[in-house]
């Protein structure tokens, strides 16, 4: 279970949102940090641990073991994470975006920055000024997601995805996500890799050509109602070895609540599907892949804290559901 979200910024409003700031207009990341009260240094110092002794209490330092120490330049306030080794290096926000802008150029926005957890974790995501237009005008912005931490938990990496515009709906090609990757140790800046810069905009084209492949192919499959009602009950199955001829009343509490749940999710991308206002190309594997990614990024999941959502969201907990639904929309199922 991912941790909630500590500090947001977004731009403009995702439909999932409601946390954080929201900014109506473009911000540069200074600006951003700013508003969204993510304006921080950071620095390492020494981990220190106390015994009682004889003689009293006693300060012992404890060898090549270091806490990230983080300041809120605005409000002064101090957190800190780790313990970490000698050789960590810290990656903060600026140097994401930096590094980003080697092999980014002009044009590309940033869409959102956050911390995860009581902070030990950040990200940022940017949209780049490439777009993938199908045959039906229906457009897909390309995005580039950074993460990083300071605990010393998690490398610093880059990863692409796609966003629907119209509705703000995320997708991942998980069998290029492996390769459109780049990883960073936290033991070496993200300053003068301009090899690396290179190799991610490489990976970057090839996501994009990969990702503009796999929307063709799903807008051109044509789907009838009773097709589209067939893949959605193979992603929400009914329970196994339940007989569901039996009368209502025979089945026991808990598979009551599980059909019940299954039922519900179908009807949910069902509705979708044919009635969305931000629907994709009715009749479509296209069509059907949205209904799914809609329902994965905004309906699925049934906590009412907006943080907690957002953050399922940027996990990508519902990812594979995604997947699933492409494969099967594809096979002819």
């Amino acid at each position: 279970m991912p941790a909630n979200i500590e500090k947001f910024y977004g731009l403009y409003t995702p439909a999932w949102h409601g946390v954080g700031y929201v900014a109506d207009t473009v911000m540069s990341l200074e600006e951003a940090l700013l508003a969204a009260d993510m304006d921080f240094e950071f620095q390492k110092e020494p981990v220190y641990t106390t015994v009682l002794t004889p003689d009293g209490v006693a300060t012992i330092e404890i060898e090549d073991k270091f806490a990230v120490v983080r300041r809120n330049r605005q409000t002064n306030e101090f957190r800190g994470f780790g313990p970490v080794g000698t050789r960590f290096t810290t990656h903060t926000l600026q140097h994401l975006w930096r590094f980003a802008e080697e092999f980014l150029g002009e044009g590309a926005v940033i869409d959102t920055i956050g911390t995860l957890g009581k902070g030990e974790r950040a990200f940022m995501t940017m949209n780049l000024p490439v777009d993938l237009t199908l045959d039906n005008g229906d457009r897909t912005n390309l995005m580039l997601t950074a993460t990083t931490g300071f605990d010393g938990s998690t490398a610093t990496s880059y990863g692409m995805s796609g966003v629907r515009v119209v509705c703000a709906n995320t997708w991942k090609m998980h069998e290029q996500l492996a390769k459109s990757i780049v990883r960073f140790r936290h033991t070496s800046s993200l300053e003068g890799n301009e090899l690396r810069a290179a190799e991610a905009l490489s990976i970057a084209n090839q996501y994009r050509d990969a990702l503009a492949q796999k929307a063709k192919e799903l807008l051109s499959v044509s789907l009838r109602s009773e097709d589209a009602a067939q893949v959605i009950s193979t992603l929400f199955p009914f329970p196994e070895g339940v007989d569901l001829t039996k009368p209502w009343d025979t089945f026991t509490r808990g598979e009551k609540s599980t059909i019940t749940r299954a039922q519900t999710k179908r009807a949910r991308v069902f509705n979708l599907y044919e009635q969305s206002p931000v629907r994709a190309e009715a009749g479509t594997g296209w069509g059907l892949f949205n209904a799914v990614t809609e329902y994965a990024d905004h309906y699925a999941f049934a906590s009412k804290d907006a943080g907690v959502q957002a953050d399922k969201v940027l996990a990508g907990e519902l990812d594979s559901l995604k997947d699933r639904a492409a494969d099967l929309i594809l096979a002819g199922i």
